[in-house]
């Protein structure tokens, strides 16, 4: 690595954000990264189309080149509440399996019109019940989203350039 002459160094360190808006939805995309020898992508989120991960995934490499990079997508309703769907199916595999597990023990059959409120309630807590309806992308809506992500990603090479120009000075 030449430190001398018009070389940019970079950083692996980095980290971008920015949002967007679709259908009254905010969308806050983040990337982080860190050192790493590859470009090791993980997508944490279950927003991105499935049929569009190998186009993000081939964008972000074109950009960032290599390291650990962490792409997170959330989304926040900004006007009413976001639909949900209670998965029925689900709540019967659950009250199955806990009167299963019951049987044979001190608590088999203690179910009873006190405490059906607490059950019920904890059964809505386990994981998949409640599910917020899933984000249909079609291809505008990616459009504005992928938009979103390129803008965390130039955030991050900015963030990866200034720590790259303080890297230079400390090792000169």
């Amino acid at each position: 690595m030449r430190l001398k002459g018009k070389m940019m160094v970079r950083s692996m360190t980095g980290y971008g954000k920015s949002e967007c808006v679709i259908d009254n939805t905010k969308f806050t995309v983040e990337i982080r990264s860190v050192n790493g020898k590859n470009a090791d992508i993980s997508i944490k989120t279950s927003l991105i189309p499935r049929d569009r991960e190998m186009e993000l995934r081939s964008y972000l490499i074109s950009q960032l080149g290599r390291g650990t990079i962490d792409l997170f997508v959330t989304k926040d309703v900004t006007a009413g509440v976001a639909p949900k769907h209670i998965n029925s199916d689900l709540i019967r595999d659950y009250c199955q399996s806990i009167a299963e597990a019951f049987k044979g023990t001190a608590f088999e059959g203690t179910v009873t019109s006190s405490n059906d409120n607490y059950l019920a309630a904890t059964v809505l807590r386990m994981p998949d019940v409640i599910e917020a309806d899933k984000s249909v992308f079609g291809d505008e809506e990616w459009d504005i989203l992928f938009n979103s992500i390129k803008e965390a990603c130039d955030s991050l090479v900015r963030f990866r350039e200034q720590e790259g120009v303080a890297l230079k000075a400390d090792i000169l």
